[in-house]
């Protein structure tokens, strides 16, 4: 079976995919949500503003993804 055989019959090819970060620092302190954005190749990306942070810092990351429809 190949893997287009395996989508279901009301798939829609017009869903967004979301990608939720949730994120801290030394341990889960300090934690922020933020959403990826696409950059211009397609590829999602968070940016954190590290001018802040000190060396020796641990950065703490956990995704989430959902889809839904665009509008």
């Amino acid at each position: 079976m190949r893997a287009r055989d395996k989508v279901p019959g009301n798939f829609s090819a017009r869903h967004i995919l979301v990608i939720d970060m949730r994120w801290g620092l030394d341990g889960w302190q300090e934690v922020r949500e933020q959403d990826t954005a696409a950059n211009p190749l397609g590829l999602h990306v968070l940016q954190i503003d590290t001018s802040q942070l000190r060396a020796g810092r641990c950065l703490d990351l956990s995704v989430t993804t959902r889809s839904r429809r665009p509008g």
